[in-house]
C-alpha cells in the first residue's frame, strides 16, 4: 500500500514537472513570436534616445528594476545583444526578484499584443488591397477617386476624407496600396469581416446593399 502511494506521489510530481516545463516553453514560444513579429523593431533600430534614457536611469540608480528589465528587453529585441540582456535581467533579479518577474511578464505581454496588432493590420491591409486590385484591370496600382468611393459605398463604409487625401496621387487618382495600409490603422473593419461582404469580392459592389436587404 505504501509503495502504491509512493508511486502515485511520484506520478503526480512528474505530471507537475511536465506542466511546469510546458508552461515555460509556452512563454518562451510566445516571447519569440512577439520578438520576431514586433512591428516597431526595425524602426527602433535607429532610436538611440530610448537606449540613452535607460543608461541615464541606471547610471543614477543601478538597482532600478523597471529600467533593468526594460533595457534587457530592448537589448534582446532591438540590438539582439542577448548576453547583455541576460546580465541586466540577472541584476534585476538580484535587486528585486518578484518585481523583476512581474515587469518582464508585462513586457512579454506587451510584445504579444504588438504581434497581434501587427497581424491584424497586415490582414486588413491585404483584404482591402485585394478588393481594390480587382478593380485595377491595368495593374497600375491606382484607381480613380470615383472608383474608390464606389468601393466604400458598396461596403457601406464611411472613411474620413483625410485618410483618402493621404493616399491621393492627384485630384483624380488614388494609390490604393497606401490607402489599404492607412485603412488598416483606422477603426474600419476588413472587407471580409462580415459574411455578406464576401459577395463584393467579385467586383459586384453596386448590388451589395440590395442583396443585404433581401437577405434581411
Amino acid at each position: 500500500s505504501s509503495l502504491r502511494m509512493a508511486d502515485d506521489d511520484s506520478e503526480d510530481h512528474d505530471e507537475d514537472n511536465k506542466q511546469s516545463v510546458r508552461k515555460r516553453a509556452s512563454w518562451k514560444e510566445r516571447f519569440n513570436r512577439a520578438v520576431d513579429a514586433n512591428p516597431g523593431r526595425s524602426e527602433r533600430l535607429e532610436r538611440s534616445e530610448q537606449e540613452e534614457r535607460y543608461r541615464q536611469i541606471l547610471a543614477s540608480n543601478p538597482g532600478d528594476v523597471d529600467a533593468l528589465c526594460g533595457y534587457a528587453c530592448f537589448l534582446s529585441t532591438v540590438r539582439e545583444d542577448f548576453r547583455g540582456s541576460a546580465e541586466l535581467y540577472s541584476n534585476a533579479l538580484t535587486a528585486d526578484a518578484a518585481r523583476a518577474r512581474r515587469v518582464t511578464v508585462q513586457l512579454w505581454a506587451d510584445l504579444e499584443a504588438m504581434r497581434v496588432q501587427n497581424e491584424r493590420a497586415s490582414s486588413v491591409t491585404k483584404a482591402w488591397f485585394s478588393v481594390f486590385a480587382r478593380r485595377d484591370e491595368q495593374g497600375r496600382g491606382e484607381l480613380s477617386m470615383d472608383e474608390v468611393m464606389s468601393v466604400f459605398k458598396g461596403f457601406g463604409v464611411s472613411v474620413e476624407e483625410g485618410i483618402i487625401k493621404q493616399a491621393t496621387i492627384n485630384q483624380e487618382k488614388v494609390d490604393y496600396r497606401k490607402l489599404s495600409e492607412l485603412l488598416a490603422l483606422a477603426p474600419i473593419p476588413a472587407p471580409g469581416a462580415m459574411p455578406w461582404m464576401l459577395q463584393s469580392v467579385g467586383g459586384k459592389l453596386g448590388g451589395i446593399s440590395k442583396s443585404f436587404k433581401m437577405a434581411a
